[in-house]
């Protein structure tokens, strides 16, 4: 399938995407990129990049935010936290909303959508400084998945959340240019 990903604006049709895991969850995705999703952009709390068929790209198959974020060096483990202080505070970017309309699960399309996420990232590093990607998970079962797809390490970012997830900006740039240089729209084993 030919994509699209481009920034929400007003042409994007939100009102049908509709997103569940097999077990029902995730309608919270759908609903907040109906109710919430320009009104995050429009206050610069979010950028909201939606992912679209090429051919009408208004019609949204998915969608990623990107935030800025910061992570202390306490919160990080030792092996990603060579040459950080404890104290200290870094800039991150946090994955915020990643989700996949209903009928895209299960195509190969999160994977295109988590390359995009990825691409994104290395645009904002290009001008701004960020040490991590960030993000959280609900559950052991995604854990594992960003862990083991992705390369993402579970830390504590010592504000409650259980399950926050890092992966270093040098790790995610190891991951473009592998898929560049490979050829394909695909993550190398």
């Amino acid at each position: 399938m030919n994509y699209s990903v481009r920034k929400l604006d007003e042409e994007h049709y939100l009102e049908f995407f509709e997103t569940t895991t097999s077990s029902g969850e995730g309608t919270e995705l759908g609903d907040w990129l109906q109710t919430k999703a320009r009104e995050y952009q429009k206050l610069h709390r979010s950028v909201v990049w939606i992912m679209g068929d090429a051919d009408d790209p208004e019609d949204v198959i998915g969608y990623f935010t990107l935030s800025g974020y910061q992570i202390t060096g306490g919160s990080l483990t030792k092996r990603l936290r060579s040459g950080i202080e404890p104290s200290q505070t870094h800039p991150a970017h946090l994955l915020g909303k990643f989700a996949l309309r209903t009928e895209g699960q299960g195509k190969g399309m999160g994977e295109l959508l988590m390359l995009e996420v990825f691409r994104k990232y290395r645009d904002v590093v290009a001008i701004s400084g960020s040490r991590f990607l960030c993000l959280h998970v609900r559950n052991e079962e995604l854990e594992k998945y960003y862990e083991g797809r992705y390369g993402f390490s579970t830390v504590s970012d010592g504000c409650g959340y259980p399950k926050l997830m890092v992966i270093s900006t040098e790790a995610v740039l190891d991951l473009l240019r592998r898929v560049e240089e490979s050829g394909k729209e695909s993550y190398p084993s």
